[in-house]
């Protein structure tokens, strides 16, 4: 992401579109990891809730 090199000579714009891409970017790893750790009781649960009839 460039975050630990010269910043000297870069416009505003283009440190916020890095630091906020930085982050977007760690966000959505943690989302992905998030849901990848999910353990597989809860995920099971929420299938069976939706398949059975509401009737």
């Amino acid at each position: 992401m460039g975050a630990y090199g010269s910043w000297r000579g870069q416009s505003f714009a283009r440190q916020v579109t890095r630091v906020v891409g930085g982050w977007l970017l760690a966000a959505a790893m943690l989302a992905m990891l998030g849901f990848l750790l999910k353990p597989e009781s809860v995920l099971s649960s929420a299938r069976t809730r939706s398949a059975s009839p509401s009737a």
